[in-house]
């Protein structure tokens, strides 16, 4: 049986996006299906396009499977400071009119992770979209300036 065995720590980066998935919780039991039309709160998972940039496997024979991992560093985290989420169309926030194109992240208070963003039940009730087709583009910048983009066009039906 052959395996292999970690030597130094493994090292990627991020070079693109690859596109979002939009998720609802299907259930009310954080049970989330993949959806291309929104109806309630939503999820936007941005899908990281990651390179291995350095492997330092070694390989050998064994005679028990057994699992392993290795250490793995991101050389070129993204930078939450830059992160853009804008739309195609004028919004309303709080009543307020955001002309397209606006960054929507500074509106609200969004459940942003790393590469997640999160519209909740409470953050419906500030944010209203216009109902049609929507194009959300998300834009970030990584740690050393790289910089990268994706747009998504959904159906909007709340």
């Amino acid at each position: 049986l052959a395996s292999c065995r970690c030597g130094d720590i493994e090292e990627y980066e991020i070079v693109g996006f690859e596109g979002i998935t939009v998720v609802q919780d299907s259930d009310g039991q954080s049970v989330f299906e993949v959806v291309d039309t929104i109806t309630k709160p939503f999820r936007l998972h941005i899908d990281l396009i990651e390179e291995f940039v350095s492997h330092d496997f070694s390989p050998f024979f064994i005679n028990a499977a057994y699992g392993y991992s290795c250490e793995e560093v991101l050389l070129n985290p993204l930078d939450t400071g830059t992160y853009s989420l804008s739309i195609d169309k004028a919004m309303l926030f709080d009543g307020e009119i955001v002309p397209a194109g606006t960054n929507i992240l500074g509106y609200g208070n969004l459940l942003l992770l790393e590469n997640i963003i999160a519209f909740q039940e409470e953050d419906l009730e500030d944010f209203k979209f216009e109902n049609g087709t929507t194009t959300f583009t998300f834009s970030a910048s990584d740690v050393e300036g790289g910089f990268f983009q994706i747009s998504e066009t959904l159906e909007v039906d709340f």
